[in-house]
């Protein structure tokens, strides 16, 4: 059954039994004795014990030490049961019987004996208490950490039933909910907002009808499906407890005021939608603040969703892309000394090279190359004229031309140079004067080349002379 008799409580008072619950052999029988013994909630919990310690643990790193977290009174006293969906209660006694028969096989049970007797199958059932308790982040890092691929773990995601879901806005769910499948979820909660009232948060597993479940930096709130008058505002108090809010939207949760702000934004984005939310999960109050003042920035974020995460994350990249060009920030001032440094350090040792027609050298209108010229690096350049295989097109598309057709019917060249006493390398603001609408910071082009701006390519000057030009220049060559 899934709780204990009268009789198997009064037993593990008994001092012999207590003796055992506490010594763990090393071949387990005295474990599997009880969960044998104490049925379905007892193997369940010590299996949900052990599978959660592995999963979520920073400090556990093997089976070994994750069996060593389970907690046999907890696992006789907590009703594990309770907190599987209704409809997986049926498959949860399927499993728990299968995993004890299994079990009493082994001819010796240790750690591995769980995992071999089907412990991951536990993963598809508690998947949406997990979710619940530690956020999608934590849950997608979890069921790598135990092996499971991605295709597994997508499986494990679409499988989740819609009303278990802690319909997350900032730890990572889609919030692209319509209209249709948003009354489906009111309509399959089993209690309403005035049951909420007064209660713990972290105690419901399931929101009242017509609310939500969201997490962000590891602190569980409630909000509402829909923007509607029928429903009041509940907010989450200091102590944890759901209460109603009457005040003013200024003084709502900040979480509650980021999502108002952004929420039509992201719903337009569809699958990058959730993307968004993952990047920004944990994301710091004063970033939050930053997107409820400047929704629009939810838009940089989008032309940007391809970049490094360690930029298309960083609120003052977003802002500079979101700047006029001309008075964009000096990319250290949000992306860092470390992260330019390393960044220029491979044009240094590399070199750079840059792609131009042979008909603007030789047009008397240009007589030098313009400041600050965008330049790739040498290797990437390599690599993208080889992989483009004569496709001009193909290359201005990754080397970020806002016109695909810019080289056709041309005669270009590839130029390359080093650093020296009259070029040296920076990381592009923005600002340049080649600087088009589909320049993203960070150092990258919207093709995913690596790219700096040469200094001192201003100084180059041919007159609209091809043989003057190429004479600043290590290296030039045609490209067929």
């Amino acid at each position: 059954g899934t709780h204990l008799a009268q009789w198997q409580w009064r037993s593990i008072h008994d001092p012999a039994v207590v003796k055992g619950l506490f010594k763990r052999d090393e071949d387990g029988e005295a474990l599997v004795s009880l969960l044998i013994s104490y049925g379905v909630n007892a193997t369940i919990n010590a299996s949900m014990q052990m599978l959660f310690a592995y999963m979520f643990d920073d400090n556990v790193n093997s089976w070994e030490e994750a069996w060593d977290e389970v907690s046999m009174w907890q696992a006789l006293s907590d009703g594990a049961i309770d907190l599987i969906p209704t409809k997986k209660v049926r498959y949860a006694l399927s499993f728990a019987n299968d995993f004890c028969q299994c079990l009493v096989q082994e001819d010796k049970i240790t750690s591995k004996s769980f995992v071999k007797c089907g412990l991951l199958g536990l993963v598809d059932i508690v998947a949406s208490e997990a979710m619940d308790k530690y956020g999608m982040p934590a849950l997608k890092k979890g069921l790598a950490k135990i092996g499971l691929d991605e295709n597994k773990i997508a499986s494990i995601f679409k499988n989740i039933d819609a009303e278990d879901l802690p319909a997350s806005a900032i730890s990572g769910i889609d919030k692209n909910i319509t209209k249709s499948n948003a009354e489906t979820i009111a309509k399959k909660a089993t209690f309403n907002w005035a049951a909420a009232i007064g209660r713990n948060i972290n105690d419901l597993v399931q929101p009242p009808t017509g609310y939500q479940f969201y997490h962000h930096n590891g602190k569980k709130f409630i909000r509402r499906v829909k923007k509607s008058d029928d429903l009041p505002r509940l907010i989450v108090n200091n102590d944890g407890k759901i209460i109603q809010y009457v005040g003013k939207n200024a003084d709502l949760p900040l979480e509650e005021r980021f999502i108002d702000a952004i929420y039509s934004r992201i719903e337009k984005m569809q699958d990058f939608g959730k993307q968004f939310l993952d990047d920004f999960a944990d994301a710091s109050d004063g970033v939050l603040k930053k997107f409820i003042e400047k929704p629009e920035l939810v838009d940089a974020w989008k032309k940007i969703r391809t970049a490094n995460p360690e930029v298309r994350k960083n609120i003052g990249a977003l802002e500079a892309l979101n700047a006029p060009k001309g008075s964009r920030p000096a990319p250290r001032t949000y992306l860092g000394d470390k992260f330019v440094d390393s960044h220029l350090s491979k044009f240094k040792n590399d070199g750079c090279a840059f792609v131009i027609k042979k008909s603007d050298i030789e047009n008397l209108e240009y007589n030098s190359l313009p400041p600050n010229k965008f330049v790739a690096l040498k290797s990437d350049m390599e690599k993208i004229i080889s992989d483009c295989k004569g496709n001009r097109r193909l290359l201005a598309e990754k080397l970020g031309y806002e016109n695909s057709n810019v080289f056709d019917n041309e005669e270009i060249f590839v130029v390359y140079t080093k650093e020296n006493s009259s070029f040296k390398f920076d990381i592009p603001s923005g600002n340049e004067a080649g600087a088009n609408e589909m320049w993203i910071p960070g150092g990258k082009t919207s093709g995913g080349i690596t790219e700096a701006v040469l200094v001192g390519s201003d100084k180059v000057i041919y007159n609209g002379k091809w043989d003057t030009f190429i004479s600043f220049f290590d290296n030039v060559e045609l490209i067929k």
